[in-house]
Order: structure tokens, then C-alpha cells, then sequence
């Protein structure tokens, strides 16, 4: 059975827009088979705190934020479907906070969705924790609005749709030779 996929953006870019903003235009990513799942802003925000180790800086205590990516990730495992989620602060993470991101969506197939300024390549040093067929690079411009962020993302939910499509067709074609093959030996 094929793992349920995430599609998860971690900015850097647009800042301003927020996984609130995604819900906004879940209608267009329903049409394309994934689920964004309605998840309070500050629950969010708070699984940002906690993985980045950032509560110090927000007037926190660690136990005030503990538990809040695993217990949204639980919610997602939950669903049993394909979803998007967006938290663009994710991006300042390093490699062990990315590392401990991703360690709460074992058994997901996640897909990483960066979004740069055009004419910005910068990555983040923990890109190379994700594999490169999982890792989406894409621009988007200075003024982008929530629905530039939901047409981006949809674009990377086809494409990696098309990928596994090709694949079976691939996978299919190698298994009728080998069953022709082998029945006229």
C-alpha cells in the first residue's frame, strides 16, 4: 500500500503567508487530491517554538509548547490521506531541528516545498536530509497573495502526482515483459 504523502512548506518565503491563509484556498488543492487540514494558526506556532527552540525568545517555557508537532502530526497520521500543511518558519531550522521535524512524520511520504524570491537560490543547509525527488524548489514573487502560495503548491502536488503515474506505467510495462519473456522460454 502506498504511504500517505505530506506536502509540507517551510518558506522561506512568503513569510507573511500563513497555513490560516492556505485553508483559505483549500477548495483548489482538494482538486487535487490533498486535504489541508484545518489547524489552528497558533497550534502551528507553536510546533514552530518548540522545534526551532525558540521558546526563550517568546517569553516560554519549554513544557508550554512540548508535544505541540507531535500532536498535530498525530492528527495528520489520523486522516489517512494526502495533505498540505504551510509553516514557513520552518525554514530557519538547522539540520538536527529539521532532523526532529521530519522524525514526526516517519512513515509519511514527505515533500518539502521551498519557496524562494525570484532571483534567490539560497538553501538551507538541511536540504540535504531530504531526498531530491522530494525536495521542491520553486519562485515566487515579492508580492505574492495566499493564492499564488495555493497555485504553487497545487503545481508541485501534480507534478509529483505525473512522477508516480510514470512510475506505475513503468513499473507495469517491465512486469508484462517479464511476464511474455518468461512464458515463451
Amino acid at each position: 500500500m502506498a504511504k500517505n504523502k505530506i506536502f509540507l512548506h517551510v518558506g522561506p518565503e512568503p513569510r507573511t503567508l500563513t497555513h490560516t491563509d492556505l485553508i483559505d484556498h483549500s477548495t483548489l488543492l482538494a482538486g487535487a487530491g490533498c486535504l489541508v487540514p484545518t489547524i489552528a494558526q497558533q497550534a502551528l506556532d507553536s510546533a514552530a517554538t518548540e522545534m526551532l527552540r525558540t521558546h526563550r525568545a517568546h517569553g516560554l517555557h519549554r513544557r508550554d509548547v512540548e508535544g505541540s508537532w507531535a500532536g498535530i502530526t498525530r492528527g495528520l497520521w489520523r486522516l489517512g490521506i494526502d495533505v498540505a500543511i504551510s509553516q514557513p518558519r520552518f525554514a530557519e531550522a538547522d539540520g538536527d531541528q529539521f532532523a526532529l521535524v521530519l522524525d514526526h512524520l516517519a512513515g509519511l511520504e514527505v515533500h518539502v516545498i521551498l519557496l524562494n524570491r525570484a532571483g534567490t537560490s539560497t538553501l538551507p543547509g538541511w536540504t540535504t536530509q531530504v531526498p531530491e525527488s522530494r525536495l521542491h524548489v520553486r519562485e515566487i514573487e515579492d508580492d505574492a497573495a495566499a493564492i499564488d502560495l495555493a497555485e504553487t503548491i497545487t503545481g508541485v502536488i501534480w507534478a509529483v502526482r505525473r512522477n508516480d503515474e510514470q512510475g506505475r506505467i513503468s513499473r507495469l510495462r517491465v512486469f508484462s515483459q517479464r511476464r511474455r519473456t518468461s512464458r515463451a522460454a
